[in-house]
């Protein structure tokens, strides 16, 4: 099974950390985020690895141009560990990532089987956000935005995409998570 997980902004703690890696367990496939897959492509002495590494010297995973996160993934999903099936979080992030996972994916003769969002009201967030760090109008505003690119991924995957409430306590989003891939 290959899966596709999507976060609320600032919602991506179930995600990146024992969820992705409980999914991958239970499918008995490798899980990994985004950035790993940028990070371990930036320290490959590859012409594409070279080319991620010089934006990774510049700055975080998540401003690699879309045009060459979408080569690294491919060049990921290529690998023989994911043939079987694989958990990835934190991509597809906008609509064209989306298309660019869809088109590396059926150069595989496959395709991504399902997404699970991970929705955190801004309410929540704004409830535990360190005010020190960014201003309710700064969370709320931004969250706008990533939510207007979640959303775009979110209707490309159409009847394969479900949401997934992330409010309440680990085991219970384990619960909705594994229920919505009829794993429990």
């Amino acid at each position: 099974m290959r899966i596709g997980l999507l976060a609320t902004p600032f919602g991506e703690g179930f995600m990146h950390l024992d969820g992705r890696d409980m999914l991958a367990e239970k499918l008995g496939v490798p899980g990994f985020s985004f950035e790993e897959m940028v990070r371990a492509c930036g320290t490959k002495r590859t012409p594409l690895g070279r080319e991620v590494d010089e934006y990774l010297v510049s700055g975080p995973a998540a401003r690699t141009p879309i045009p060459l996160a979408g080569r690294v993934v491919a060049d990921r999903l290529a690998e023989p560990d994911v043939a079987d099936g694989f958990v990835l979080s934190g991509y597809p992030y906008t609509a064209e990532c989306a298309r660019d996972l869809d088109a590396a994916l059926s150069r595989l003769g496959t395709r991504l089987d399902r997404v699970l969002r991970f929705v955190v009201p801004v309410e929540v967030i704004l409830q535990q956000w360190p005010v020190s760090v960014m201003s309710g109008a700064e969370v709320r505003s931004e969250y706008r935005h990533q939510q207007h690119n979640a959303d775009s991924v979110f209707e490309h995957y159409g009847d394969r995409a479900t949401e997934i409430d992330a409010v309440g306590d680990e085991d219970l989003i384990r619960v909705r998570a594994l229920t919505a891939l009829d794993l429990r």
